[in-house]
């Protein structure tokens, strides 16, 4: 079975815990209309987090850090994901409330960026589905 969607084709209930699974939950969820070059939080907030295409998206999440104008002075440096770390991931702090608490990380100051706590409408499925990504290691599968 194939999804069409806005940014092309993508295979459709990509396996959990996979990075398909996790492109296919940002494109699912209207992630990109806010993280691409031309979307709000790049030219308002200067978050360089780029989920238009699923190369541009496993490279942001995989090698770069807090950045932005709402949390990069508390938690600047911390990586958007560490492999088989949920608890030291921003990524997943800024999407799972129960992650995103004060002193983040270790860091004391450290308080993720709580609106995508409830703007986003991720399924439990792909929830999990993230959450087991990262857990096993963030592969470019």
């Amino acid at each position: 079975m194939i999804l069409l969607n806005r940014c092309g084709l993508e295979q459709a209930n990509a396996p959990s815990g996979t990075f398909r699974s996790v492109f296919q939950a940002l494109q699912t969820n209207n992630c990109a209309e806010c993280h691409t070059a031309t979307g709000a939080a790049f030219v308002e907030d200067n978050v360089q987090l780029e989920f238009g295409d699923s190369a541009s998206a496993y490279s942001g999440l995989t090698t770069k850090t807090v950045s932005g104008a709402s949390s990069v002075v508390s938690c600047g440096g911390i990586s958007l994901v560490t492999p088989n770390d949920l608890s030291k991931s921003y990524f997943a702090a800024v999407l799972f409330a129960d992650l995103g608490i004060p002193g983040f990380a270790g860091q004391g100051s450290c308080n993720p960026y709580p609106l995508h706590h409830t703007d986003t409408n991720l399924s439990s499925m792909h929830q999990e589905s993230i959450k087991a990504w990262i857990n096993n290691g963030a592969p470019n599968d």
